[in-house]
């Protein structure tokens, strides 16, 4: 992870005024746009061509940058602002509480913009994001984080993967879930968002990996069947919320259509 803040200035002052005139969901540029480079730079200011293929070739870079902040609970993807990216990626080793407090204070003052996007993402849903969105500001962050880890199950069942992310099979290090990914024909934009998926994490560790570390971080299991009362504070239900977000963004365009019975 050291490397990850040794970007040069230009590098991220070129990234945050592309995040100014595009989309900002994704960071990375497709291999197939290699081919377009020429075109692109008749299009926009000089250099961009060379941006654009110092972004590609940092893609194992920001794949590690989001398993990274994964590993701490944060699902981030590729949708968070450059600036606050650079912020937490400096501080990530040494000092995961400032990380926390750094992406509590942005996506709380997202929630709205976050509500809309899900809703419009998994409307079936709707009712209980609501409730999920109206328990966090009510502060009743024991409810929130159980009901967020539902509603990922449920998303994740849903769609074309079919498979819940966190269950693994006896024996196996991933979900079946994670498996189905793996085997899947995935564009890099998605390779990136699923990374975190096929690999073990804290929030999906099972009893064994959970005894066997030394660091005690929110975990679906414990969660879900009651083995642990002290999940419910700010922090924790912000990171289940962002959690949802994060693979209704990735799965979305993966749901199943289920006929009415």
């Amino acid at each position: 992870m050291d490397n990850l803040g040794n970007f040069p200035p230009h590098f991220w002052k070129q990234l945050e005024w592309i995040e100014k005139v595009t989309n900002p969901v994704i960071n990375i540029i497709p291999p197939a746009l290699s081919r377009q480079l020429e075109l692109i730079d008749k299009l926009f200011p000089p250099g961009l061509c060379d941006l654009l293929n110092d972004i590609e070739n940092q893609q194992d870079q920001l794949k590690e940058a989001i398993i990274a902040l994964a590993n701490n609970g944060w699902f981030v993807g590729l949708s968070l602002p450059l600036r606050i990216q650079k912020q937490v990626l400096k501080k990530i080793s040494e000092y995961p509480e400032q990380v926390d407090s750094i992406l509590c204070d942005y996506y709380e003052s997202n929630l709205e913009s976050m509500e809309q996007t899900l809703i419009t993402g998994q409307p079936d849903r709707s009712s209980v994001i609501r409730d999920i969105f109206a328990g966090h500001k009510a502060k009743l962050y024991s409810l929130t984080v159980p009901t967020a880890f539902a509603q990922v199950d449920g998303i994740c069942v849903s769609s074309e993967f079919q498979g819940h992310l966190f269950m693994r099979p006896r024996g196996s290090e991933l979900s079946q879930f994670g498996k189905n990914i793996i085997e899947a024909d995935l564009c890099d934009y998605q390779k990136l968002l699923f990374s975190p998926f096929m690999m073990s994490l804290p929030i999906a560790f099972n009893m064994k990996e959970r005894e066997s570390s030394e660091v005690n971080k929110l975990n679906r299991h414990t969660v879900i069947h009651g083995e642990s009362t002290d999940y419910g504070n700010r922090v924790n239900s912000l990171k289940s919320i962002v959690l949802l977000c994060y693979v209704s963004e990735a799965l979305t365009k993966h749901l199943r259509v289920i006929p009415n019975a």
